[in-house]
């Protein structure tokens, strides 16, 4: 049978699955085709806003740069330190 929550095998007479450690109880599948519908779409999508957010926060750190040397070049030019 087939953990129901991670899709791997396991023991028939397993109550947890010893690799995301899910209690299996009744719900634990034999068929992994059918408790896997939709696993691929679903990890496509994860993967597309882990790199949305790993953009996000790229522009986020550019723009904290950007304001960083304007502060810098304002502090030290403003002193005449050059």
């Amino acid at each position: 049978m087939y953990c129901k929550e991670c899709g791997n095998q396991i023991a028939d007479d397993s109550k947890f699955c010893p690799s995301c450690g899910k209690s299996q109880g009744k719900e634990a599948v034999s068929n992994p085709e059918t408790s896997n519908a939709g696993l691929s779409e679903l990890k496509d999508e994860i993967k597309k806003l882990k790199q949305e957010e790993f953009y996000h926060r790229l522009k986020q750190d550019q723009s904290k740069s950007k304001s960083t040397a304007f502060l810098l070049w304002l502090f030290l030019g403003g002193l005449g330190a050059h």
